[in-house]
């Protein structure tokens, strides 16, 4: 009597730890599509040991979300759109979830650090946050845990949504932040914006952050909102002597952990400009530069300004004479 053939078997009845050696060795596109053939390879794929990713962006709009995974770039829309760039399209009723259980992949162990995280948001419902956004946030809320990321880049018209999604985040590991646009006014508060900046300082995750590049800071913040960075980049149209009189308060402010502060404006700087340098003159560190000294009061430590004539960046560096 002949022997019947083996039976053949599946991928899923490899042992896990095997199914989690090939997982780990699996291009990140098919790491995506693995997960959803069942609950066991989803599972295994989530709890790899070491994270595929080193950057997640979400894009996210009216009827649709794009998500870019490291380079593979994912549209998730209600309908096929025209011109999609050469991303994979994943549509449907549902787009939404299945965006979100594509996420989980990457913000879902609570082990892994994501190296960089941005969010962009724009929605043309002003009065009220679109449904892929308080889906998305309602998501981060539900990990169980704070997404753990080193860097995050939020680019929004509204000071809420910056709120929102910092608060998603571990504070533990979060080293920097990039924020954009700022309005000068919300529509999704009665609360005014300063009161919002107020409350956007007071939340750990900016506290805890060591680095934070802001456009336009100098009409509405004060010092205090800032003095908890230790670098800190402001990009403006320009500056008068009001605005660099802002930017040496924060170096003042009682216990400020500044001690780096760039600004980077449209123009480039000329010394006719009619504005008042702080500080007294010191030797230029090279040619085409202007270099001031403040003495911090009560303190052995002084701030160096630089000045670069004819090009658009300065900066002020907190030193000491010791």
């Amino acid at each position: 009597m002949l022997d019947s053939p083996p039976e053949a078997k599946e991928f899923s009845d490899l042992p896990i730890d095997v199914i989690g050696d090939i997982v780990e060795k699996m291009k990140l596109k098919e790491q995506l599509i693995l997960r959803k053939v069942c609950k066991q390879l989803r599972d295994v794929v989530d709890e790899q040991k070491t994270s595929p990713f080193e950057a997640i962006e979400i894009s996210c709009g009216d009827t649709e979300i794009f998500c870019r995974y490291n380079c593979e770039d994912v549209v998730y829309p209600l309908r096929i759109p025209r011109d999609h760039h050469n991303a994979k399209v994943v549509h449907g009723d549902d787009y939404i979830g299945v965006a979100c259980n594509d996420l989980k992949m990457a913000l879902g162990n609570p082990k892994f650090v994501l190296p960089r995280f941005r969010f962009f948001y724009r929605s043309y419902k002003e009065s009220v946050p679109s449904l892929e956004f308080e889906t998305l946030v309602s998501f981060l809320e539900s990990l169980g845990h704070k997404a753990s990321v080193r860097s995050v880049d939020i680019d929004a018209p509204e000071i809420d949504v910056t709120i929102r999604i910092l608060s998603c985040l571990n504070p533990k590991t979060l080293k920097s932040i990039e924020t954009h646009r700022f309005k000068m006014s919300s529509s999704w508060s009665t609360v005014s914006t300063k009161e919002k900046l107020d409350e956007l300082a007071e939340i750990e995750q900016w506290k805890q952050a060591e680095e934070l590049s802001c456009p336009h800071p100098t009409l509405l913040f004060k010092p205090e909102h800032f003095a908890s960075f230790k670098r800190i980049t402001f990009k403006e149209f320009g500056y008068d002597s009001g605005a660099l009189e802002k930017y040496k308060k924060i170096f003042l402010t009682p216990s400020s952990k500044t001690i780096l502060l760039s600004i980077e404006r449209r123009d480039e700087f000329q010394l006719d400009e009619s504005i008042e340098l702080p500080g007294t003159p010191a030797a230029p560190i090279e040619p085409m530069s202007v270099i001031r000294h403040f003495d911090i009061p009560n303190s052995g430590d002084y701030l160096e300004y630089h000045f670069l004539i004819g090009q658009q960046g300065m900066t002020i560096t907190r030193k000491s004479r010791e």
